[in-house]
């Protein structure tokens, strides 16, 4: 297998990795359900905005 091969398979796996909840700080877990409620907020108002 040629080095480019196997580094692109290492990334590839790498990124498939699901994280677990105890495997991200608490911390890291708040942030980003900040960011995701924050995300829906925009999204509910541009549709309630676009579509009345």
């Amino acid at each position: 297998m040629s080095d480019s091969k196997k580094w692109a398979l290492d990334r590839l796996a790498e990124a498939n990795i699901i994280f677990e909840p105890n495997e991200v700080s608490w911390k890291g877990q708040l942030r980003d359900l900040i960011v995701w409620a924050l995300e829906l907020a925009l999204i509910t108002y541009l549709a309630q905005r676009f579509f009345s």
